[in-house]
């Protein structure tokens, strides 16, 4: 019987271990439990596009998870929102030390959103992330105002730093380590390139 069991876990488990391949909830949840005594929940590369919204953020705020990272995890605007949204709900600082959503498509979510809830988080990822340059006006300017930030560090692409947001981002970089990247998605170079 216990035999049984570990190879119909293992068989749910299996096609999470291969990158790119798209999660359904349950399977979303049972890496999370696995997961859970390493106090860090890294599922780069993987689909998770299928996976309920509220149980992904519930599964990213659970306080046995300090570092959280979903690079490149096609996660959809709903998603990102209720991540957002449940972090930026959180009363006091967070033990989460590090959340990584590079390489995600950020340009349809609420900046006002976003920017409350990146606050609250000691290090962010945004690199790659599409992000508008009134997204990024919006969260430079929360980073700006707010007395009472978490976020000691975030990486961000360097073209946002730019233009109308190259003093809203020094005036970040006194307050934060602001680390400037290049974007590396192909398709966003592109699009750079052609738009400046």
């Amino acid at each position: 019987m216990q035999i049984q069991q570990a190879l119909h876990l293992k068989l749910l488990i299996m096609p999470c271990l291969n990158l790119y391949t798209k999660l359904t909830t349950s399977q979303f949840e049972l890496i999370v439990i696995r997961r859970k005594p390493y106090g860090h929940l890294r599922l780069n590369f993987r689909n998770l596009s299928d996976v309920d919204p509220q149980i992904l953020a519930k599964s990213i705020l659970d306080k046995t998870f300090h570092n959280v990272t979903l690079k490149e995890t096609n996660l959809t605007k709903t998603q990102l929102e209720t991540i957002f949204t449940q972090v930026a709900l959180i009363p006091e600082k967070r033990d989460m030390c590090i959340l990584d959503l590079s390489q995600n498509n950020l340009s349809e979510v609420h900046p006002k959103i976003m920017s409350r809830a990146v606050v609250k988080v000691d290090q962010v990822d945004l690199n790659d992330t599409f992000l508008s340059m009134e997204q990024a006006d919006v969260l430079f300017k929360e980073i700006i105002e707010n007395e009472d930030l978490c976020i000691s560090t975030m990486t961000i692409d360097k073209h946002i730093c730019k233009g109308k947001n190259n003093k809203l981002s020094k005036a970040v970089a006194k307050k934060i380590e602001l680390i400037k990247v290049d974007a590396e998605s192909e398709e966003f170079k592109k699009l750079y390139n052609e738009q400046g």
